[in-house]
């Protein structure tokens, strides 16, 4: 299938929030990124059709600046659409934690930067203009832009997880609707919603583990000289922190965990440093300590910018870590072996569909 014809079946199922973002609709200094991703995300899919059958989906931007992003289907294709608020907030988050000069001093020249006071007071009331120029020194720059591409590259794995491990399949026939939106629109019944919180934590395990062996790919191979000082895997956790922390001020207060579709993004951190210090799970990047570590410099930095956390205690408790031992458990007793049927089919399926196609051909 072309890709123009891709494009306009994703701009069809997506036309409800948006459509398929256009590129006379990107301001020219961020549209190479948008375009840079896709060919990213697209590449990945492509070589995953053996794995996870991803050769079928596609992905794209959705003209839509909230922060959101969803996986759904329409007349057999797979979709994943990210909507385009999710890049520019991550990013001008990032540019401005290393134009704060006092953000890892230890990452190029910090005493270059000052910060951005007209971009910070625009996040500060949710707004993501005026744009940022970004860090003045150019390692600090190439910095952010890694950690913010980290970031969304969590948000794609994730919403590939909802696809490939049949957790959109699983919600289908549950509920009739072939659509996974993130942030949904409307309430959910307690069943589904307690379905929901039990895939978010699946895709999350997904996205961690897979964005981890890309994140070690491109530490081996050099691309992420600008991080060296900071190591490894604090380079990780700062830019997982950075997208959870974001997640969390997009609301006033956070639900306990349980009592909505997604675990509290905070939880959700607890839920992936947690996984990363299991010796049975090598692929993972990171350790708790480093996790911590990169916590607390974006929420330090937060701090001097001014901007504000939900209040409360971001839905952690004393239980949280028995919380989601038993959310896990309760996952793989109820779901997983569905799951992992949906999962096999789909990859069966996809490779007869290839097969046809080549012969077709």
């Amino acid at each position: 299938m072309k890709w123009s014809s891709k494009a306009k079946v994703f701009d069809s199922a997506l036309q409800h929030h948006g459509g398929r973002l256009n590129s006379d609709q990107i301001h020219p200094d961020t549209a190479p990124g948008f375009e840079e991703f896709i060919t990213f995300f697209n590449d990945v899919l492509c070589n995953s059709k053996r794995k996870f059958g991803a050769a079928e989906v596609h992905c794209d931007w959705v003209a839509n600046t909230s922060f959101n992003a969803l996986a759904t289907s329409l007349r057999d294709h797979e979709l994943i659409g990210i909507f385009a608020g999710v890049p520019l907030l991550i990013y001008n988050h990032s540019y401005c934690f290393l134009s704060d000069p006092e953000t890892l001093p230890n990452v190029g020249n910090g005493a270059r930067e000052s910060p951005e006071e007209r971009v910070l007071e625009g996040l500060r009331k949710g707004q993501l203009s005026p744009l940022p120029k970004g860090p003045r020194d150019p390692v600090r720059h190439d910095a952010a832009m890694h950690l913010a591409w980290g970031a969304v590259a969590f948000v794609f794995f994730h919403e590939l997880a909802h696809i490939a491990w049949g957790h959109l399949r699983l919600l289908t026939d549950y509920t009739g609707s072939c659509e996974y939106l993130e942030l949904p629109m409307h309430p959910l019944s307690d069943d589904v919603t307690r379905l929901r919180l039990l895939l978010e934590l699946d895709a999350d395990n997904f996205a961690a583990a897979t964005l981890s062996l890309y994140w070690k790919k491109w530490w081996d191979g050099g691309s992420f000289k600008a991080l060296e000082n900071l190591g490894r895997d604090t380079s990780w956790a700062i830019s997982l922190s950075m997208l959870f922390l974001v997640m969390d001020s997009t609301r006033s207060v956070q639900p306990a965990l349980g009592q909505a579709t997604h675990p509290p993004p905070l939880v959700r951190l607890i839920n992936i440093a947690t996984l990363g210090a299991n010796e049975q799970l090598p692929a993972y990047t990171g350790s708790e300590e480093a996790m911590v570590l990169g916590l607390e410099e974006v929420k330090a930095w937060r701090q001097r910018a001014g901007l504000r956390p939900s209040q409360g205690r971001h839905g952690i408790d004393w239980g949280v870590h028995e919380h989601l031992n038993l959310l896990r458990k309760e996952l793989a007793e109820k779901y997983v072996a569905q799951l992992n049927q949906y999962s096999a089919a789909r990859v069966e399926f996809c490779s007869t569909l290839q097969s046809s196609t080549l012969n077709e051909t």
